[in-house]
C-alpha cells in the first residue's frame, strides 16, 4: 500500500478539523486556569487571588503559552480553542506523516482518531491535553527513530521534561523507556546529556518552590489530601473506566487492543523497542485506577489512546485488514449516540436526565455534554456571556466592604472566577485555589458521596472574617497559628529567610499536627431524631437528678433519658430534653438541662469514632465524659477514652 498522498492527507486534516469544531467547547476547569492567564498577562503575576500567591492550576506550561497569546488577543475562549486546534491537526500530521510504518494507510489511524470520543472531546475544552498530546508524539518520533544517541537521549529528556511541565503526572508516560535508554546508553556524559533535556521541569520546580512554596500545585493537595481509602480510590477508578467503555468504547479498546496485539506483535517479531511504549500505557492506567480517575469522562485516557494508535502505526497490518478494521471502527462510531463524528449543536440535549443521574451514581461527568450548551463552538451566538468580565456572579455571597467572594457551591468556580476580575478575592469549598482549606481533612459527614476534584471541606470558624479584615481571626488556636504559617508563605516577602525556613518546616510536615483533623469533618449525627444515649457503663445518659444535671446512671428508659437532636448550624447539634437545651458550661460546672435559648455552650461536635461509638465535643474543645456514671458529667477532657464514648439509639414511640 501506498503509505499516503499529500491531497488525501490534506484532506483528512481539513476534516479532523471540521469534527474538532464542531465537538469544539471548553470547560469551567479550564477558566481557573484563565483566570490565572488574565492575571498574568495583565501583570499581577501567576495568581488566583492577586494578593497570594497559590498554583490553582495543573498545567504551568499551558498557561504560560497562553498567557503569552492572551497579551495579543485580550481574550481566553478563541485562543484556547484555535490553540488546541492547530495543536492538534500538527501532531496527527506528525504522526501519520514521520510516525507511521510505510504500508499503515492515514486513513486507518484517521478513523481511529477522529472515532474516539475522549480524544476529540479533549482536543479542545480550555485544557492542557492538545499540548500533552503534542509532546507524547515528538517523542514517539525521537524514540522510534534512529538518530545520534546523544542528540536522541537529550531531545527525549526534553519532550519528557516538557510534558511534566504541561502536566506533572504526565511524567509517568516516559519513565519506562527513558530508563531503557539512560541504562542502555550509559554514561556520566550521557547522564548530563539528559539532566539537561530535563532542564525544564527542573528550572519550573525550583521557581515553584520559590514563588509558591510548594512543589506541586494546591490542586493536589486539595484533591489528594483526604482520608479516602486506597481502596476506595481504586473501586472509583474501575467505575471510571466503566464509565469510558459505556460512553465512548472506541478510546478504551483501542488501548486493550495494542496491549494485546502490538504487545505479541512485538514478542514475535523482536521489536522490542515497542515494549517500553508498552509499559508506560500499564503505568499510566494503574496510576488512573490508584488516583480513582477523574471525573471528567475520558479525560485521563486520551494519552494511553494517544500512545496505543501510535504503537498500533508501527506493526505491519495487511492493507484489507486495514481496510476491514477502519470501517468496522466508523461503523460502530456512526452508530454509538455520543460518536464525536455525529455529534451535532443539540448534543445530548434530550439526555439530561440520564446524564445527571450517571453522575450522582458514578461521580464522572460527560463534561462536554455539560457544558456544551453554554461554551460550544456552534453555540456562541447565544451564549458567550458566560465567558464575559460583565456576566453577573452566580452561586455567591459577598462579605464585607472588601468585596471577598464566599462560593457556597462547588459549581462553577473558573466562570464566576474569571467573570469577576481580578479585584474580587474568591474562596471555595474544594480548596481549589485556596492553600488552608486544601490541607483541611474531607467533610465526610457533608459530602458521603464524594467525586474526584470535589472534595467538601468545612471553611474554618474566623477564616472569613480573616479574608474580610486582612488579619488572622480563626477561632482554632492551633489553626489559627497554622495559617499564620501558610501567610508567611504566600503573602510574605518571598526571598526573607524566615519565609525560606518556613516553606522547608511546611513542606517536611513539622506543622501537621496543628490541624485537628477530626474538627473539620462533620459527622453524620441523628439530626431531627429523639434517641437515647449510653456509656461504656451500659447506662443510659439521664437528666433525672436534682438542678436537671446530667448523669450516665440510669438502668431504664423513660423521659428524662430523651433526647431531640437539633441542628445548631457550621456542623454542630445541640440536644434538648423537656423542652430545654443541654449546656456544657464551658467545662466549668457539670452538664445541665436548663437553657430555653441556643447559644455557644449548648452547641456540640457529633463526632463517629473508629469503633462505631460516637463522642460529643463542646464549644471549648473538650470532649464530654461520662465520669463512668460515679459523678455527675463534665466536657473538660482532652481526649476520648472509654468515658467519653457513647452508644446511641433511635426511641421508639408506642
Amino acid at each position: 500500500m501506498i503509505k499516503s498522498n499529500k491531497l488525501l492527507i490534506l484532506f483528512l486534516l481539513i476534516l479532523s478539523a471540521v469534527i474538532i469544531l464542531r465537538s469544539a467547547w471548553v470547560g469551567d476547569d479550564s477558566y481557573i486556569g484563565f483566570r490565572t492567564v488574565y492575571n498574568f498577562a495583565n501583570g499581577y503575576g501567576l495568581t488566583f487571588n492577586i494578593n497570594e500567591r497559590v498554583q490553582s492550576f495543573t498545567n504551568p506550561l499551558w498557561i504560560l503559552v497562553m498567557s503569552i497569546l492572551y497579551v495579543f488577543t485580550g481574550e481566553a475562549y478563541y485562543t484556547a480553542i484555535f490553540l488546541s486546534l492547530a495543536i492538534t491537526l500538527i501532531l496527527l500530521y506528525v504522526l501519520t506523516e514521520k510516525i507511521s510504518v510505510i504500508n499503515v494507510s492515514s486513513l486507518f489511524i484517521f478513523s481511529i482518531i477522529l472515532s474516539s470520543k475522549a480524544f476529540i472531546d479533549y482536543s479542545t475544552s480550555g485544557l492542557e491535553n492538545p499540548l500533552g498530546h503534542l509532546f507524547l508524539v515528538l517523542f514517539a518520533y525521537i524514540y522510534l527513530k534512529e538518530i545520534r544517541i546523544e542528540k536522541r537521549l537529550f531531545y527525549l529528556s526534553l519532550f519528557a521534561a516538557l510534558a511534566a511541565v504541561n502536566r506533572l503526572d504526565n511524567i509517568l508516560l516516559y519513565i519506562f523507556p527513558l530508563v531503557v535508554e539512560f541504562f542502555k546508553y550509559f554514561s556520566v556524559r550521557r547522564t548530563l546529556i539528559m539532566a539537561a533535556g530535563f532542564l525544564p521541569l527542573i528550572i519550573w520546580e525550583i521557581f515553584s518552590l520559590v514563588y509558591y512554596g510548594f512543589l506541586f500545585p494546591n490542586t493536589y493537595y486539595a484533591k489528594l489530601n483526604t482520608d479516602i481509602s486506597s481502596g476506595e480510590y481504586i473501586a472509583q477508578g474501575f467505575r471510571y473506566l466503566v464509565n469510558s467503555l459505556s460512553l465512548d468504547p472506541i478510546t478504551l479498546l483501542t488501548i486493550v487492543l495494542s496491549l494485546v496485539v502490538v504487545g505479541g506483535y512485538s514478542y514475535r517479531y523482536k521489536k522490542y523497542n515497542l515494549i517500553p511504549l508498552l509499559g508506560s500505557i500499564i503505568i499510566y492506567l494503574i496510576y488512573t485506577l490508584k488516583v480513582g480517575g477523574d471525573f471528567m469522562s475520558g479525560r485521563f485516557l486520551t494519552y494511553p489512546f494517544l500512545l496505543s494508535v501510535i504503537v498500533i502505526t508501527q506493526i505491519n497490518i495487511a492493507p484489507r485488514v486495514q481496510f476491514a478494521l477502519a470501517s468496522l471502527v466508523v461503523f460502530f462510531a456512526v452508530l454509538s449516540p455520543f460518536s464525536p463524528i455525529t455529534a451535532n449543536y443539540n448534543y445530548r440535549r434530550s439526555d439530561a436526565g440520564a446524564f445527571h443521574e450517571v453522575v450522582r451514581n458514578e461521580g464522572v461527568a460527560d463534561e462536554r455534554a455539560w457544558y456544551y450548551y453554554q461554551t460550544g463552538f456552534l453555540h456562541l451566538s447565544t451564549d458567550l456571556e458566560i465567558i464575559k468580565h460583565e456576566k453577573a456572579l452566580d452561586r455567591v455571597l459577598v462579605q464585607g466592604d472588601s468585596i471577598v467572594i464566599f462560593e457556597e457551591s462547588p459549581v462553577a468556580l473558573g466562570f464566576n472566577s474569571y467573570a469577576a476580575g481580578p479585584n474580587v478575592y474568591l474562596l471555595n469549598h474544594m480548596g481549589l485555589s485556596d492553600v488552608l482549606t486544601a490541607r483541611l481533612p474531607m467533610d465526610k459527614g457533608r459530602d458521603p458521596k464524594w467525586r474526584i476534584g470535589h472534595i467538601w471541606r468545612k471553611i474554618p470558624e474566623g477564616y472569613v472574617e480573616s479574608l474580610i479584615q486582612n488579619k488572622n481571626l480563626i477561632k482554632d488556636k492551633n489553626l489559627s497559628l497554622y495559617y499564620d504559617k501558610i501567610l508567611t508563605i504566600i503573602r510574605g516577602d518571598i526571598f526573607s529567610v524566615n519565609r525560606f525556613n518556613t516553606i522547608y518546616e511546611m513542606n517536611t510536615g513539622k506543622y501537621d499536627y496543628l490541624i485537628d483533623k477530626d474538627l473539620y469533618t462533620t459527622h453524620k449525627a441523628p439530626v431531627g431524631q429523639t434517641i437515647w444515649l449510653k456509656g461504656s457503663n451500659m447506662q443510659y445518659v439521664t437528666t433525672e437528678n436534682n438542678n436537671a444535671y446530667l448523669s450516665c446512671n440510669k438502668a431504664s428508659l423513660g423521659a428524662t433519658e430523651e433526647f431531640l437532636i437539633i441542628d445548631a448550624g457550621a456542623g454542630k447539634i445541640a440536644l434538648i430534653n423537656k423542652n430545654q437545651y443541654v449546656s456544657s458550661e464551658n467545662g466549668n460546672a457539670p452538664l445541665i438541662r436548663n437553657r430555653r435559648a441556643l447559644g455557644d455552650w449548648e452547641k456540640y461536635d457529633w463526632i463517629t469514632n473508629p469503633d462505631g461509638t460516637i463522642s460529643l465535643r463542646g464549644s471549648n474543645g473538650l470532649y464530654i465524659s461520662s465520669e463512668n456514671g460515679i459523678t455527675v458529667m463534665t466536657s473538660n477532657r482532652s481526649t476520648v477514652g472509654e468515658w467519653e464514648k457513647f452508644t446511641y439509639g433511635k426511641v421508639s414511640k408506642n
